[in-house]
């Protein structure tokens, strides 16, 4: 595939993912994450180095990875439509023209208090994982992983329930507090990136419901010039930061060092700026494709021929089952044995999914292993939303929290199957805990949303989410 013909795939599929929100297709956002999230690190880097006039190196190994994505794309479009004229023929025709019933106030009270609940488990979950406690327990780093996901789920539940009641304002002011996320993980962890995938699960929830939404993607080049802007300034302060993080120095010290990297020291991308060039290079996971494209198409290495899908279900066994289980995970490992490059000691580099079903079986693994992904995706999308409209919050928690693990693209594959089994489990005692502590009366004093039914009136379902 040419460049040009690369770039016409990746939005013929952002077109494809819009257009199905405006047939109709019941989502709640999973496939428009999952295209940004492989947009943000195969798309918008190589797309830079194509426009700049200073990066002729980059771009020479940037264009063969580049091209493998494309097989990627079309594999997910074709997973996507696939899955959706399989559903149209299966259908009965009165099945495919019912609308969404409106929700009664007490079941949208409901969602709201297991949004609550499942938001406050999460970040209580979360909190504990950085305590390192899971090291404690056997298996348990899955689960805990998994916390982001469910206070991420929670907190879309319970926008979607004030919004169907009506309450704007409050429904907002809960999204808006997911904007502390990216504060939270480049303060704790170093790392801005887990912070930008939190921001990208909440706005393709809630992007449907956007006024003016036509405004703000006319506007999209501007914010995509911002968050370029955004992700270079950081790079410029990321190690002095890390270095303050790896000498456990006080949060308000870290801050302090942020603030000025970020404010004091802010730049705008420059295309020609070398130091930016090589920043943008963390954004283009093609330049590690076409490492390992010519690594192994010269007979430098040798393919995994399926090693590593077959490590990735051996992970599944947990290891308070197999005490001696070899660690699969670790992708930095598989990087540098498949690209032959060397990377520092406790540099984290992903392998990636277009990357790792590369290194087994070449172009044709990609393709078919995104047609699968697609199919998976849209599936989970469609379960997602119909929790919501149905009232069936426990549906909603599963398909979303699971739609989202999957959706890990700089993951290895032995990663993200044991991370779908910490998110079963989770969620499983998040139901649990809140169908007990709501039965109880544990809950009574969270039922604002139902106390005033004649004031409080739900809107119809079938607007926004579908």
């Amino acid at each position: 595939m040419s460049d040009s013909l690369v770039f016409v795939c990746w939005f013929a599929a952002f077109g494809l993912i819009v257009l199905r929100y405006l047939w109709g297709r019941p989502t709640a956002g999973l496939l428009l994450c999952y295209w940004a999230q492989l947009a943000l690190n195969h798309l918008f880097g190589h797309l830079c180095y194509t426009l700049s006039d200073a990066a002729d190196a980059y771009l020479v190994r940037s264009r063969v990875g580049f091209e493998v994505t494309g097989y990627a794309i079309v594999g997910l479009c074709v997973g996507v439509v696939a899955y959706d004229t399989v559903l149209w023929l299966l259908a009965p025709a009165a099945t495919r023209a019912k609308s969404a019933a409106v929700l009664a106030p007490h079941q949208l009270a409901h969602l709201n208090r297991l949004g609550s609940f499942a938001l406050g488990f999460g970040v209580f979950c979360y909190a504990l994982g950085l305590t390192g406690v899971y090291q404690l327990l056997p298996s348990s780093t899955a689960v805990f992983s998994a916390s982001s996901q469910l206070f991420f789920a929670g907190l879309c539940m319970k926008w979607w329930a004030l919004r169907q009641f009506g309450r704007w304002r409050a429904a907002w002011v809960w999204a808006g507090t997911s904007l502390v996320y990216p504060l939270v993980t480049t303060l704790v962890g170093g790392f801005i990136g887990f912070g930008v995938t939190g921001l990208l699960i909440i706005g393709c929830f809630v992007a449907p419901a956007v006024r003016g939404r036509w405004v703000w993607v006319t506007l999209s080049p501007v914010i995509v010039y911002l968050g370029l802007s955004v992700w270079v300034t950081y790079a410029a302060t990321r190690t002095e930061l890390r270095e303050q993080i790896k000498d456990r120095v006080s949060i308000g010290t870290r801050f302090n060092v942020l603030y000025d990297g970020m404010v004091n020291r802010w730049a705008w991308i420059d295309l020609n700026d070398p130091p930016q060039l090589l920043a943008l290079e963390r954004l283009n996971q093609n330049i590690l494709i076409g490492d390992s494209v010519r690594y192994l198409e010269t007979g430098q290495g040798l393919p995994a021929n399926g090693e590593t899908l077959i490590d990735a279900f051996r992970a599944l066994v947990p290891r308070i089952l197999w005490p001696d289980k070899p660690a699969f995970g670790g992708s930095g490992d598989l990087v540098t044995r498949y690209t032959g490059v060397q990377f520092a000691e406790g540099t984290s580099v992903g392998i990636g999914q277009a990357m790792e079903l590369y290194v087994n079986f070449g172009r044709p693994a990609v393709l078919a292993g995104f047609v699968l992904l697609g199919l998976l995706v849209t599936h989970l999308d469609r379960q997602a939303s119909r929790g919501l409209t149905t009232g069936s919050g426990q549906r909603f928690l599963y398909a979303f929290c699971l739609g989202h693990a999957a959706t890990a693209v700089l993951g290895a594959f032995s990663e993200t199957l044991p991370a779908l089994i910490g998110v079963v489990v989770l969620v499983t005692v998040t139901v649990q805990l809140f169908t007990a502590a709501d039965r109880s009366g544990l809950l009574a004093g969270r039922r604002g949303a139902g106390r005033r039914p004649e004031v409080l009136r739900p809107t119809d379902p079938t607007r926004g989410k579908g």
